[in-house]
């Protein structure tokens, strides 16, 4: 407040000097104000290039792969498996009566499809910077998504390929909001599983839930760039339930909060490395974290195969990585930038143990 009153003293100063004739005075003056304008423009040009390069650093340097292995067994064994074989059977779209024979029908129609030996469906990730690959190929999409097919027929041309759920079955695993999402899909209306409005313009379910991982409330430990945690207002509850009540007052609910999250997912991200004074915001935001990780993993079943094993001893590969096993898929995260510090020990001619 201060500054700027002292900056219209000195405007006022140059103008009066320059009416009054005391041209030099009113140079002075002049330069003077000129300088501290300068002054507060270059530290907010400073201030945003730090912001800026704050926020682009994940981007840049991010070094991540994510294994994400799919068991299909184990998916056709959810209840809404069960329920589209009864659902299926009652529309007469199949023949088969018996659900374990129908299943294993789809299981040997996948292999055949897809030229498998197993009903394992394996996916990699990678990460690198800005750039995105999928099973060893550059994904120009820039999302985390995988999706197969599985026909109910056996299949002699793979080339043709069914859309609705009553033709196959499509099995789908993607990124949103920060979670990676497993479902299955996808529904027409007149199948539906879950018709949440009939009146008017229906609102309805186009693919069931089987399975999701909290991805990003591991945050610092892979530093996965924003855009690829695929934020996405229509994938948010608060607006589907918007559709079905008619009432878009609380349909941007979800999308504010997962905003917010995401601005405290890149603080805690940039931060990570850096020596703060003040850590409490940064442990209060990953306690936060914390605590819904472990709900949701809970939730979702998820358990982590090293979590409880007191034999370990470090340094190991698991400082930089995550893996968890679930009832239906299971994943593995590495930070490759960790990694290469993991490395760097191993160059040692020497090994001391830990406390």
């Amino acid at each position: 407040m201060f500054s700027k009153i002292l900056s219209i003293i000195i405007g006022v100063g140059v103008f009066c000097s320059y009416y009054l004739g005391y041209n030099l005075f009113g140079s002075v003056l002049l330069i003077w104000l000129f300088f501290r304008a300068s002054e507060v423009h270059l530290a907010l040009l400073g201030k945003g290039i730090f912001t800026l390069t704050n926020e682009l650093l994940p981007e840049r340097s991010c070094n991540c792969r994510i294994d994400v292995d799919i068991d299909l067994v184990n998916v056709f064994k959810h209840p809404a498996i069960s329920q589209l074989h009864k659902v299926l059977n009652k529309s007469k779209l199949i023949k088969a009566k018996d659900p374990e024979k129908w299943k294993t029908q789809l299981l040997e129609n996948y292999k055949k499809k897809y030229g498998k030996d197993s009903t394992i469906e394996e996916l990699r990730f990678n990460i690198k910077g800005n750039l995105l690959w999928k099973n060893g190929e550059v994904d120009f999409d820039d999302r985390l998504y995988h999706s197969i097919v599985i026909p109910y027929l056996d299949v002699k041309n793979a080339a043709s390929e069914p859309r609705w759920i009553t033709e196959a079955i499509e099995l789908r695993l993607f990124m949103v909001n920060g979670l990676l999402k497993l479902e299955i899909g996808e529904y027409p209306k007149s199948l539906t599983p879950h018709l949440f409005k009939k009146e008017g313009l229906a609102v309805f379910q186009t693919y069931e839930h089987i399975s999701s991982f909290p991805l990003m409330y591991f945050s610092y430990e892979h530093k996965i760039p924003s855009k690829f945690l695929n934020l996405c207002l229509y994938a948010t509850d608060s607006y589907k339930q918007s559709l079905v009540v008619n009432n878009r007052k609380d349909s941007w609910k979800d999308w504010k909060d997962i905003n917010k999250e995401m601005k405290q997912y890149s603080y805690v991200c940039n931060l990570s490395d850096e020596n703060i004074d003040d850590m409490g915001e940064w442990d209060r935001i990953v306690k936060n974290f914390e605590e819904k990780k472990a709900k949701m993993l809970e939730k979702e079943r998820f358990m982590d195969p090293f979590g409880n094993d007191d034999e370990y001893y470090g340094p190991s590969i698991s400082d930089y990585s995550f893996n968890y096993y679930g009832p239906y898929f299971s994943i593995f995260v590495l930070n490759n930038n960790g990694l290469k510090t993991y490395r760097e020990k191993g160059y040692a001619d020497f090994y001391q143990e830990r406390p």
